[in-house]
């Protein structure tokens, strides 16, 4: 693996860190909550450099599955002074209650009436430390409370997985902060779980990671490319220094055939020369002894004259 894609993958985590802080694949906490009424609880910086609302990634849910979501917060004095506070949890995408219709399980419907202690009652005239409001908000009543428990059913989950898993889809589970405000500061699950902005910072990147391979990718076949170039141009040269050759070869072998010629030439023209100076010696000799012979018969007729 190269030093840059373990770099890439180290600043991508690093980022996610800096949104938000997981202790455990059970526990997100939050790293920068918002306690302002009617805001989403949990804030991080998107790609773009904005502040945005994080929540627990729907694509990280567990299927067929129901899903314990324990909500740890702090009071507000504003809530204290007014003896309760109130959040609601929603679909990310749209913020509707996933509890519109009926409240989870453990919990009461509320009601506005009280004891005479002033201790809120539930629609069925009890006591209660929470309780549900038929809107779909939760309210919590008991002050020295810091943690109530949400059970979101299997059929909730397998919406928001799913919304969560198609094609260009988005959802998940946000905590919106309600009447007098609350700062939570974390929650626990019963499985894994995921914030979206850590899957944000993953997807990114893989996406960095295979655009750094692609491009290495592309730079090994330019290089490859301009190898093939120079052993293509090598080659050429290669040619035509045989071509030369060749060529040179042919000049030598004409000039020694036009050498051999000549020499062959000079030689039957020196052999002809000498072959006429042997006949002429050889016709000289011959005359001198015929002249020879007639001068001995010249002498013998004059001899037997006398």
């Amino acid at each position: 693996m190269k030093i840059s894609k373990i770099f890439a993958g180290m600043s991508a985590m690093a980022i996610a860190s800096a949104m938000v802080i997981s202790a455990s694949a059970n526990t997100l906490t939050v790293a920068n909550p918002s306690a302002k009424e009617w805001d989403g609880f949990a804030k991080y910086t998107n790609a773009e450099g904005k502040e945005d609302n994080d929540i627990v990634w729907g694509g990280s849910l567990t299927k067929d599955s129901d899903l314990s979501m324990t909500i740890n917060f702090d009071w507000t004095d504003k809530a204290k002074e007014e003896k309760f506070c109130s959040f609601k949890v929603g679909y990310a995408n749209g913020w509707e209650p996933l509890f519109a219709d009926e409240a989870p399980e453990g919990w009461t419907e509320s009601s506005k009436d009280t004891d005479e202690d002033g201790n809120r009652l539930d629609a069925d005239g009890n006591t209660c430390d929470y309780a549900w409001q038929n809107d779909g908000w939760l309210q919590v009543y008991n002050t020295e409370l810091s943690s109530v428990t949400v059970k979101i059913p299997a059929s909730i989950v397998n919406t928001i997985y799913d919304n969560a898993s198609a094609e260009e889809g988005f959802d998940g589970i946000i905590v919106q902060v309600g009447n007098n405000g609350l700062t939570i500061n974390s929650l626990d699950f019963d499985q894994d779980v995921k914030w979206f902005s850590e899957q944000q910072a993953e997807a990114a990147a893989n996406t960095e990671s295979k655009t750094e391979s692609a491009g290495e990718s592309k730079a090994d076949d330019s290089k490859a490319a301009d190898s093939s170039k120079a052993d293509d141009s090598k080659s050429d040269s290669s040619k035509a220094d045989s071509s030369k050759a060749a060529d040179s070869s042919k000049a030598s072998t004409t000039t020694t055939k036009t050498t051999t010629t000549t020499t062959t030439t000079s030689a039957a023209a020196s052999s002809a020369a000498a072959s006429d100076n042997t006949n002429q010696a050889t016709g000289a000799t011959t005359g001198l002894a015929l002249a020879g012979l007639a001068l001995a018969g010249a002498v013998a007729v004059v001899s037997k004259r006398k």
